[in-house]
């Protein structure tokens, strides 16, 4: 609404130079049109706005760390009741979910989130997938209403990620009464061997590891306790294809300037 307002006042200062010429009645389909103009831009930079801010407390842990950090069970194409598996997701907003494209050659049918005190699944309505890399956005039956899930932020412009800044990324851990607690992996940056804007390599740090099941998994840094969207965990196998990586690095798709583009895009069409 500000960003309106200061649009509405710049055509107050066209309407005052037009007076100050006496050419009002002369002018008037001239400032007609500047209007429509005026409305456009605002509008659609005001959607901008709301998209890359999502929420006004994004990024933000409020007593439940990392709260946009979302489980997505799996279900096989074929039957297969024994098969246990998963992937995560990350809220971006109230109801879209980011992920790994990847995670689509399963069912995909509902997201939960887990804190010590609730635990939240919502259906998935659809599905969207990002030709360029492999990044895929759920988008939620039904908009997540919690005070203990909020989204994270997205960067506002394209994000180069400073070597010095070493991302996390989270994994979800099973107690033995089969509830899930989030564990955080600080990784570092190294160099990819394939050279490609999209793509960005993580090795765990500390001894963690990062596993299949934690495909889709955000690659997240905090700046001034914002905690913002860098990426996203795509292939977690090592050179030897074990499932679980703690030495080998890892690829996931970096939040370009495009990828914002195609967000923004799907989430206001929507």
């Amino acid at each position: 609404q500000g960003y309106l307002r200061s649009k509405f006042a710049n055509l107050v200062v066209i309407n005052s130079i037009l007076l100050r010429y006496g050419v009002w009645a002369d002018m008037k389909c001239v400032q007609l049109y500047i209007f429509v103009i005026y409305v456009s831009i605002s509008s659609s930079k005001f959607l901008e706005h709301r998209v890359l801010n999502i929420e006004r407390n994004c990024g933000e842990q409020n007593g439940n760390i990392y709260p946009w950090v979302a489980l997505i069970p799996l279900e096989t194409r074929t039957y297969n009741p024994s098969a246990k598996v998963e992937c995560i997701g990350t809220l971006i907003s109230e109801q879209y979910v980011i992920t790994s494209s990847s995670c689509l050659a399963f069912v995909v049918s509902k997201v939960q989130f887990w804190s010590n005190l609730e635990l939240l699944e919502v259906e998935v309505e659809r599905w969207v997938v990002y030709q360029a890399t492999n990044l895929a956005l759920l988008k939620l039956k039904k908009a997540v209403d919690s005070d203990f899930f909020s989204p994270i932020c997205l960067p506002s412009d394209d994000l180069a990620l400073i070597e010095n800044i070493d991302p996390y990324t989270a994994t979800w851990m099973q107690n033995s009464d089969d509830t899930r607690i989030k564990k955080a992996v600080k990784t570092t940056i190294v160099n990819c061997q394939k050279r490609d804007n999209g793509l960005i390599c993580l090795r765990p740090n500390g001894g963690d590891t990062i596993c299949d099941r934690d495909e889709g998994s955000p690659i997240m840094f905090s700046d001034q306790n914002k905690w913002t969207l860098g990426g996203v965990l795509n292939y977690a196998y090592d050179i030897h294809e074990s499932i679980c990586v703690n030495s080998s690095s890892v690829t996931g798709s970096r939040i370009t300037k495009d990828a914002l583009k195609w967000i923004m895009h799907v989430i206001k069409k929507n």
